[in-house]
């Protein structure tokens, strides 16, 4: 995820964690910081945090979630107040396991690369 500050939505990924759900986050480390991971966790969510290979610039712009392995959301949305309120995105909804597949085996990737996302 590029960028994560709409309560609303933490709230929502936190209760389906409480419900016994799996709620894991790679996060862009530059639109995060350690503090900001530090909350997510204590909301009992894992969160890793992203840094790009190469350029310094360069940002972990992702702007998707996979939903039961069967689900993908994923479009301009940033998951912020202002993508909630006021911003022009879209979202797209896949309801296609095959997409799922490919979304989760992306995160899987980087979630497990240590020089690429850290707690």
């Amino acid at each position: 995820m590029f960028h994560l500050t709409s309560d609303r939505l933490v709230d929502a990924l936190a209760e389906r964690r409480r419900a016994g759900v799996s709620v894991r986050l790679l996060l862009d480390a530059r639109q995060t910081d350690a503090a900001g991971a530090d909350a997510l966790r204590d909301r009992g969510l894992s969160v890793r945090r992203v840094t790009p290979r190469g350029d310094e610039r360069a940002s972990f712009h992702h702007k998707s979630a996979v939903l039961d392995g069967r689900i993908v959301l994923t479009g301009s949305y940033n998951w912020t107040v202002m993508g909630d309120v006021a911003n022009h995105e879209n979202l797209v909804i896949l309801r296609d396991e095959s997409a799922a597949r490919a979304f989760r085996d992306a995160f899987e990737t980087v979630w497990e690369d240590q020089e690429l996302s850290s707690p």
